[in-house]
């Protein structure tokens, strides 16, 4: 191989192996059939050989010469390269002497960093720290750090010809000479390399010099990289900005933000954040604009706010979501509204036990809206009044008056006791019932027991 410096021959030398490409570079790439060895430019010395199959088809090195790129048939390999531990092992080898066959150079002159699964069809460094290439499918990658980002996609047949960093445009060109222009500007490189470096120093002084159309690519960039802080102040995408303060726990941002959108989905999720942060009242709040009733269901009934479950029965009624509004009116101890709204939703026959068992006298009225409904729709079936029933009518007259007397008194109209007040019900609660135990108008447990174990066989002839 012949060097030439200034156009005059400067070095020949031998490699002592069959010789396929060479590359420039910071230092000589010479590539042999499954490797690739790197010399030093005025010595000649073998800085590196490097095993590798199939041989790299290209090598690019990095303006600063920190970095080298091998690009092989596959896949391609980031190395770094230290320039002063070449530097030390040169200057202690002698040029003159004999190279030793199986001498592989200086083990510290690359360090390995990272492996690309991508085809380079062509690539070029635009600055210290970023490499550009496009890859076989025609898209172009820009690459910083250890990490890959898409800027466009190109013609299969375009090859990057070179960046002019004044005017911030990327060339491409083809087979039949057209030439093609992308915008990479180098503020948004030199701002995300700052960021992979944790130089947020220097990140804050180039995003001085990124134009404010870059911010919406730049606020992701900073969420993908675990910066949503950051992200949550620039970025310009109002959506982006609401998941940003949901992820940081920003309620009154969120907030602010579905109120100026008037957004559903954005106060349920608001709503679900504050309930969880503790604040009760921007809760309710949310819940209540985006006409959240099962969240407002659960939010009044766990704490048992009556007045918020009037309010809730009313809403969820008018808004036709009869489940809510049962639920509501059943936790109330509303029975007449229950069957009301069982029958409002055409469930009848739910009406009519439900009826039966806690407000015997809206059966007939259920019987009737029953009965008007199957003749509408046809239906050769009258449902039966079993209070109108001769068969039944003496024990339905008894259920009704022991549900006047005992239920009706002592269930729906007994004074309601704040909800924290639990405790103390509690207590009263089991004092009464120790002091029934003892007086004897409560028979024990163990009497029960024998009362139980006493009670004729419910198998046995003659029960019913």
């Amino acid at each position: 191989m012949k060097i030439y410096k200034n156009l005059q021959e400067f070095k020949v030398f031998n490699a002592g192996f069959p010789v396929e490409t060479i590359f420039g570079g910071h230092l000589l790439a010479v590539r042999g059939k499954e490797f690739i060895t790197f010399y030093d430019w005025e010595t000649q010395i073998l800085v590196r050989r490097v095993d590798v199959s199939p041989a790299p088809k290209n090598v690019f090195w990095s303006e600063n010469g920190q970095s080298v790129v091998l690009a092989l048939e596959e896949n391609f390999y980031l190395l770094t390269y230290d320039s002063d531990q070449v530097v030390s092992y040169v200057n202690n080898k002698d040029p003159s002497a004999a190279q030793d066959e199986d001498d592989e150079g200086c083990e510290e002159a690359f360090q390995f960093t990272e492996e690309y699964q991508e085809v380079i069809a062509s690539g070029l460094w635009v600055s210290s720290d970023c490499f550009v290439y496009t890859n076989q499918k025609g898209h172009i990658y820009y690459l910083i750090g250890q990490k890959t980002m898409k800027l466009g996609n190109a013609d299969k047949k375009q090859f990057i010809l070179g960046y002019d960093s004044k005017q911030n445009r990327l060339y491409l060109v083809d087979k039949n000479f057209n030439i093609y222009s992308y915008s990479l500007l180098l503020s948004v490189v030199n701002y995300q390399s700052a960021i992979l470096n944790e130089d947020l120093h220097g990140a804050e002084l180039y995003f001085k010099d990124v134009p404010e159309t870059q911010y919406t690519k730049l606020a992701k960039f900073l969420e993908a990289n675990d910066k949503k802080d950051m992200a949550f102040e620039i970025t310009p995408d109002q959506d982006h900005k609401f998941d940003l303060a949901i992820a940081l726990n920003k309620t009154e941002a969120a907030f602010e933000i579905a109120e100026a959108q008037q957004s559903v989905e954005k106060w349920k999720k608001v709503g679900d954040m504050a309930l969880i942060s503790g604040f009760f009242q921007l809760a309710e709040q949310c819940f209540k604009k985006s006409k959240d009733f099962n969240s407002l269901l659960l939010f009044y009934s766990s704490y048992g706010d009556e007045e918020g479950l009037q309010s809730l029965l009313v809403d969820a009624e008018n808004a036709g979501k009869y489940n809510i509004a049962f639920e509501t009116a059943y936790l109330l101890a509303l029975p007449e509204k229950c069957a009301e709204i069982l029958m409002k939703s055409k469930r009848y026959a739910e009406a009519g036990m439900f009826a039966k068992a806690y407000c015997p006298h809206m059966i007939p009225m259920v019987m009737k809206e029953w009965s008007n409904l199957l003749t509408q729709i046809k239906l050769p079936f009258i449902p039966e009044n079993i209070f109108e029933s001769p068969s039944f009518k003496d024990a339905m007259a008894e259920s009704q008056q022991t549900y006047k007397e005992h239920v009706l008194l002592n269930l729906y109209n007994q004074p309601r006791a704040p909800a924290d007040e639990i405790e103390l019900q509690r207590e009263r609660w089991y004092a009464d019932d120790s002091t029934a135990v003892e007086t004897g108008s409560k028979p024990p447990e163990s009497a029960v027991s024998q009362q139980i174990e006493a009670s004729p066989d419910p198998d046995a002839d003659g029960l019913d």
